[in-house]
């Protein structure tokens, strides 16, 4: 088991697998960051409009 650890150490392949997993799982990090952020903030305006819509209607029906 060691032999085949350091083979896969000592080989290039085996150091861009490396290089790709770490920046593939930065990518997705980065990528659900942005997706939680959005999502916030969605929900945030969605609530501002509506309340924006009740006011502008209650205004309308006591016109």
């Amino acid at each position: 088991m060691k032999a085949l650890l350091k083979k896969f150490a000592d080989d290039e392949f085996g150091n861009a697998v490396i290089d790709w997993t770490v920046l593939m799982a930065g990518t997705v990090m980065m990528a659900m960051a942005v997706v939680f952020t959005i999502t916030n903030n969605v929900d945030n305006i969605t609530d501002d409009t509506n309340e924006r819509i009740e006011m502008v209607g209650s205004e309308m029906a006591n016109s």
